[in-house]
């Protein structure tokens, strides 16, 4: 396990002139911001294990991490702190424990009073080019359109080859997705041995996710 204590900080052996080492980056302790971190992350580890438990009601719920553990501090309590919490991370009527909801942050757009004034822009038209006589690259050109007409490729083939593979991502689906995108890859190296062995399984979700992959 990695520590403070058994870490050994060595200053640069090639740039005499660098930097001095700060010690502050190990005993310094952390910013308000990562301890507010810590001490949201200690929630939701919290709320996870009473849902696993069974012990979480179903009064508490939330679409977002703000949301959610709002909904746990009414639940348990404002001075609620989770029982292995780090003591350093505790809370206290002096050092509460509040969170800011993204939903409440502002954003004003500077608008431009004034009318932009229009650039005027003297254009001269060109000529038109003279016809000139017949040239070898005319008659290459011409050969080179006629090829190329020959050799369009299928726009459904174009569309296959450009189709991403994996999942089409949406909000809060990443976790499930990239789930998925695993099982695919593994059912795609060995299309009829990962069929029967999902098959052997049982397993409804296994048997629509094989299904879905064969479309």
């Amino acid at each position: 396990m990695a520590t403070a204590e058994g870490t050994l900080l060595l200053p640069s052996l090639v740039n005499v002139h660098a930097s001095p080492i700060d010690a502050r980056k190990l005993q310094g302790g952390c910013s308000s911001r990562l301890r507010q971190e810590f001490r949201e992350l200690e929630m939701l580890d919290d709320i996870t294990g009473r849902l696993y438990d069974g012990s979480l009601p179903v009064s508490v719920t939330g679409e977002t991490r703000y949301s959610l553990i709002s909904s746990f501090q009414e639940y348990v309590g404002k001075e609620y702190t989770p029982v292995r919490m780090d003591a350093r991370l505790m809370w206290s009527p002096s050092e509460p424990f509040e969170m800011v909801d993204a939903n409440d942050l502002k954003w004003e757009k500077t608008l431009v009073s004034h009318t932009p004034t229009p650039v005027i822009r003297n254009i001269t038209p060109m000529k038109a080019a003279e016809k000139r006589k017949g040239r070898a690259s005319d008659t290459f050109d011409i050969k080179q359109n006629t090829v190329d007409k020959r050799t369009v490729i299928s726009p459904v083939v174009t569309s296959a080859l450009n189709m991403p593979v994996g999942c089409k991502w949406s909000n809060n689906s990443c976790v499930f997705d990239a789930v998925l995108f695993v099982i695919y890859n593994l059912w795609n190296s060995n299309v009829p041995l990962y069929n029967a062995a999902f098959t052997e399984l049982h397993n409804q979700w296994l048997d629509m996710a094989a299904s879905s992959f064969s479309r």
